[in-house]
């Protein structure tokens, strides 16, 4: 029996001392840093996600614990706004750096994933200030001969890049680092070529340089990144443009893993939305929206609002009651148009649009459009505190289930703000992204009539 003690004590002590030992954490100390504050982010996609905010010591130091994270990419931002990323990866991570310039700064004393990673994003600060002012040159100088000489120079910039860049990933090309930095090699068609002949070149080429089949690479922001610089290549003012890039992404990973699909194809939705290709984001909803069955909610309802709830389509009618104890039914609308507004008071960008939306309000009834705002709160007290000090002259709603509302279900709403503009036959004829999109549906009608 004592020795089935001991060997149960023993068993208990090499589990105490895994334990402890398996608590990784982070030692920092930020030059002229005193006494502010610090905010840490997973960096896993396009959002960087809160986790929680530590403070610097009278010495400009401090200590962020990983207990339980998930390795992968993390982001740390000043109260200046500059920002550190760091690669969590099982080890303890010390390092130095100053206020200004962190990431030209950074001394890593204790981590082999941050060292790497920092052998080359150091350099790679200088490199991205050089071809920058090459391409300032470029830009504004009308010598072709000169021009020709500033080409020259980028392509060995660009050049000298990468061959740096492949020397720090064989340090260890299986870390995370490794594997993470191989997203940051650049594909650059020769300037020699014709615009079309650069596109076509990219369109070729550019894809199949990166491997799309890592899933760790999930809990980075590298496919966001790749996917982005492949957007930027073909700057124009045809949207169709970017439909066709964007096609061309979910075509190359069509048959990689679904869930590296499935978060590049929310990705490009997203970048879409945000920048008014609604039409584009549409039909690539179409195209590509039944191979994610196994999406998440989140891209379930992109898709969704994408395909069934476009414009020209009908609007799911709804009756709800109002804070002020009315019943409220959508098609029952007397103006001829009804802005279906989504909001929540935890919403920044919520907090600093709507209130614009009331003192506009001379423009809504010029133009014949009542408001229906849909709260996605969940604490009654919360919202009419909110609403007491930012009254809306208009009806608000709200049944206190969040993103499990029906409404907000059957809008199949993702974010907030999100905003339909019904007519009076209970079409969707807008679906303006922002304010300033909003505002020009407005001046449209206001037009017409």
């Amino acid at each position: 029996m004592l020795v089935l003690k001991k060997i149960k004590f023993l068993c208990l002590f090499v589990l105490l001392s895994f334990y402890s030992f398996a608590q990784y954490k982070l030692s920092c100390r930020i030059e002229n840093y005193a006494h502010r504050e610090v905010k840490a982010f997973t960096q896993f996609g396009d959002e960087s996600k809160y986790i929680g905010t530590v403070q610097t010591n009278i010495n400009s130091a401090f200590e962020f614990s990983f207990d339980e994270r998930e390795i992968g990419l993390y982001r740390f931002y000043l109260d200046n706004d500059e920002h550190f990323d760091l690669i969590f990866n099982n080890e303890n991570i010390q390092i130095s750096t100053s206020v200004e310039n962190p990431v030209y700064n950074m001394k890593v004393v204790e981590s082999d994933e941050n060292f790497q990673l920092y052998e080359f994003l150091k350099k790679d600060f200088l490199y991205k200030y050089k071809i920058q002012i090459l391409d300032q040159f470029n830009s504004i100088y009308p010598d072709e001969t000169f021009i020709k000489t500033v080409e020259k120079e980028k392509e060995k910039q660009i050049k000298e890049k990468n061959n740096l860049l492949f020397k720090v990933i064989k340090i260890n090309k299986n870390s995370f680092a490794g594997n993470y930095l191989t997203y940051f090699k650049e594909i650059k068609a020769k300037e020699n070529l014709s615009p079309e002949k650069k596109q076509e070149f990219y369109r070729k080429e550019y894809l199949k340089s990166y491997d799309f089949s890592n899933v760790l690479m999930l809990n980075s922001n590298a496919y966001q990144k790749v996917v982005l610089d492949y957007f930027k290549l073909f700057r124009a003012n045809d949207p169709d443009i970017y439909y066709l890039a964007g096609k061309d992404v979910l075509d190359h990973i069509f048959f990689e893993e679904p869930v590296i699909f499935n978060a590049i194809f929310e990705f490009i939705l997203n970048g879409f939305e945000t920048i008014g290709l609604i039409e584009q984001a549409s039909q690539l909803s179409l195209e590509f929206g039944d191979l994610c069955g196994d999406a998440s909610d989140n891209l379930k309802a992109r898709i969704k609002a994408n395909t069934e709830l476009s414009i020209g389509k009908q609007a799911p009618d709804f009756t709800t009651k109002t804070l002020d104890g009315q019943v409220y039914t959508l098609s029952k609308m007397k103006s001829n148009y009804t802005l279906v507004l989504f909001w929540a008071t935890w919403c920044g960008h919520c907090q600093f649009t709507i209130p614009h939306f009331a003192e506009a309000q001379q423009l809504f009834d010029a133009a014949n459009i009542d408001i229906v705002a849909i709260s996605l709160d969940t604490d009654e007290t919360e919202l009419k505190d909110f609403l007491n000090k930012n009254p809306f002259p208009w009806n608000v709603a709200c049944d206190y289930k969040s993103w499990d509302g029906k409404v907000v279900l059957d809008y199949s709403i993702y974010a907030t703000p999100i905003m339909y503009l019904v007519d009076k036959n209970m079409t969707i004829v807008a679906k303006p992204y922002d304010e300033q999109k909003l505002f020009q549906e407005i001046e449209k009608i206001l037009y017409k009539n």
